[in-house]
């Protein structure tokens, strides 16, 4: 019973201090390797169910793309030509339960010549057209143009929609990793009018326990329950990585890390626990 007992304890002090609360968490843990996405069925948290891919295609490729201490797991995606690659999900889990929403992904681009573009958007439908960086149906939403690591926003217009660009931006190389992370406040009183806000940061690889500062911010006035449609896009670019898309409640959600005392607090329980049992010997 002891033992059963002492057990017990030890795997609450190694997966307590480590759980998260997530929305939603999509490692691209698909198999078999080499396959399309689209062809997949998910096995991620918070999201309808399998990918779809418009124009191009996405890879499914071995290994996660890491950035510092960020846990990773399951697999990366990337796209395979140079036709425009659209990606997208619908979201299940709720974004509206919070007065803010936490995301994050991981992406890696080999190329940030004249043509190539990058997007990821959060909207009321998904990416339409890769050269007008619009939302089908002429929808609405958050987006980040990661070719300028810009925030900004898919309004409507007479010809569809266009992406209006927020401020500054986050900075961007060719075959580096980066981690991009935003946060989206929703109904924030500016000047008596509810606004949603985007904020973008870029997390140090050598210190992801703070989000650090802002390096790009976007507005608007959205339904937020209809932004359910996550997209990701790269135009005219074989070698576009995307991977660990999480969205959350706070930061820590979306930008787990193994944390080293809960491994030194269990390696010192279990040591006691051999103690104590040899004792009883």
């Amino acid at each position: 019973m002891k033992k059963h007992y002492l057990l017990t304890i030890g795997l609450g002090i190694l997966t307590s201090p480590l759980a998260a609360t997530l929305l939603v968490e999509e490692s691209f843990e698909q198999t078999p390797v080499g396959n399309d996405l689209d062809t997949t069925s998910t096995n991620g948290i918070g999201l309808s169910g399998s990918w779809s891919n418009s124009g191009g295609d996405y890879i499914m490729q071995s290994g996660s793309l890491g950035y510092g201490s960020l846990a990773t797991s399951g697999n990366s995606i990337i796209t395979d030509s140079t036709t425009d690659s659209i990606a997208h999900n619908t979201i299940s889990a709720s974004l509206t339960g919070s007065p803010e929403v936490w995301f994050s992904f991981t992406f890696q681009t080999d190329s940030l010549s004249t043509n190539p573009k990058y997007l990821f958007a959060l909207a009321n439908d998904r990416i339409g057209s890769m050269f007008g960086s619009s939302i089908n149906n002429s929808g609405t939403g958050f987006g980040i143009d990661l070719k300028s690591g810009t925030a900004g926003t898919y309004t409507g217009g007479t010809n569809g929609n266009v992406f209006v660009s927020g401020t500054d931006s986050a900075d961007i190389s060719v075959d580096t990793p980066i981690f991009i992370v935003g946060k989206i406040r929703w109904d924030v009183d500016v000047e008596g009018t509810a606004t949603d806000i985007l904020e973008l940061y870029q997390p140090s690889s050598s210190d992801l326990s703070t989000e650090g500062a802002v390096v790009s911010t976007a507005s608007g006035t959205f339904t937020n329950a209809d932004l359910t449609t996550v997209s990701l896009g790269s135009r005219q670019n074989a070698g576009t990585i995307f991977d660990e898309l999480r969205f959350g409640t706070t930061y820590a959600d979306v930008a787990p890390v193994p944390e080293p005392s809960a491994f030194a607090l269990l390696s010192g329980f279990l040591g006691l626990t051999w103690i104590m049992l040899r004792r009883r010997r």
